[in-house]
């Protein structure tokens, strides 16, 4: 679990680690100068120009498995032009379909702005699947990406079971 595996990395990164410097950026993204975010079991914590704030996530629950977790980054036209930040979240999570076991593939997101980490539109089934355990290996860039679309916005995309396309406002418009 990345969310666990990141909570294990902050741990370790004390003075008395010859590691520490290793361990404490597998825990964090540069978003650029004087601008990351860390992740551990508490949330996200968003460090901007010296000044740090932590958004508070209940991370996890019976059984759920962490892929991954992915920065990314875009440059944005419209609604004016900027460079903007999200935080995705890949979560398997075990359900019961008709009796079955299976596991749904949810999609958090955050976007960083400044000292802020704000949740933005995720979604909560983009794939469903059978079995006891999740796929070992699955590429979540083939049914969800954030990108810049034709007009120069930033826009969700899920192609999993119900493909979907969905704007994602900038912050001051939301």
């Amino acid at each position: 679990m990345i969310i666990r595996a990141c909570g294990l990395n902050l741990r370790a990164a004390k003075a008395t680690n010859p590691l520490m410097a290793q361990s404490l950026a597998l825990a964090t993204f540069t978003l650029g100068v004087d601008h990351w975010v860390r992740i551990d079991r508490t949330g996200l914590t968003v460090g901007y120009k010296g000044a740090e704030r932590t958004t508070g996530s209940n991370w996890g629950g019976p059984g759920w498995v962490f892929l991954p977790t992915r920065h990314t980054q875009l440059d944005v036209t419209r609604p004016i032009e900027t460079r903007r930040h999200f935080i995705e979240f890949f979560i398997w999570i075990p359900q019961e379909i008709a009796g079955t076991p299976a596991w749904i593939l949810t999609w958090w997101v955050y976007e960083v702005v400044g000292v802020e980490a704000t949740p933005v539109q995720g979604d909560g089934g983009i794939v469903a699947v059978g079995g006891q355990e999740p796929p070992t290996s699955f590429r979540v860039e083939d049914v969800a990406r954030i990108v810049v679309n034709a007009d120069g916005e930033a826009e969700r995309l899920a192609s999993g079971a119900y493909p979907r396309r969905i704007l994602l406002p900038s912050p001051g418009s939301r």
